[in-house]
C-alpha cells in the first residue's frame, strides 16, 4: 500500500469508530429510558452482544 492508501484506511477507520461509539452512546440512552433491547437493536443497528457490553 501507498502512502495515500494507508491514510485512507486510517481514516476511514477513525469513521467507522466514531460511528460505533455514538451508537453506544445512544443505546446506553435508550436502555436508561426503559427502552427494550429488541427496540434499541432495530433502531441503532447493533447486535445483542454490542449492548450487554455497556450494561
Amino acid at each position: 500500500m501507498d502512502n495515500q492508501a494507508v491514510e485512507d484506511y486510517m481514516k476511514q477507520a477513525a469513521k467507522e469508530e466514531g460511528r460505533q461509539e455514538g451508537k453506544l452512546e445512544i443505546a446506553k440512552t435508550m436502555l436508561f429510558k426503559g427502552y427494550s433491547m429488541d427496540d434499541i437493536m432495530l433502531i441503532t443497528g447493533l447486535h445483542y452482544s454490542d449492548i450487554q457490553y455497556i450494561i
